[in-house]
């Protein structure tokens, strides 16, 4: 597994936080947000995040358009999740693919890199 890299949701949260940046993403997703020239607590994005918080983002990015990332990776991220503490439970690869509807060729993918990265036994001698 690569290193996690920084997104824009990292950087925006950095100003914002992490529940204002929760919301703009959940909202705004994979779209293109102009941060105003002026603030208002009337624009709808001070409405959503709150106007001290549409003060940071403004400080930051005023007049900017900022490309905000939808929360898919936060999505696949708690998926891998759920996948890990399956095989942690000691659940098939099969189960685990059945109810996740994955191939079980994917589900020993993870489990393979779980194992390289320390999450999980080495016991990937046996298919389970």
């Amino acid at each position: 597994m690569a290193d996690l890299i920084n997104s824009t949701l990292d950087d925006i949260s950095a100003v914002i936080g992490f529940s204002a940046t929760v919301r703009l993403a959940a909202n705004y997703g994979d779209r293109d947000v102009n941060v105003p020239v002026v603030v208002s607590a009337m624009h709808p994005i001070a409405k959503l995040i709150g106007i001290s918080r549409m003060n940071a983002l403004h400080a930051n990015w005023q007049g900017d358009r900022i490309a905000v990332p939808s929360l898919k990776m936060v999505e696949s991220e708690i998926r891998r999740a759920k996948i890990l503490s399956l095989l942690l439970q000691g659940i098939s690869t099969y189960t685990i693919a059945e109810v996740m509807t994955l191939t079980n060729r994917r589900v020993y993918q993870l489990k393979k890199e779980f194992t390289e990265l320390g999450l999980l036994g080495s016991e990937l001698g046996r298919k389970t």
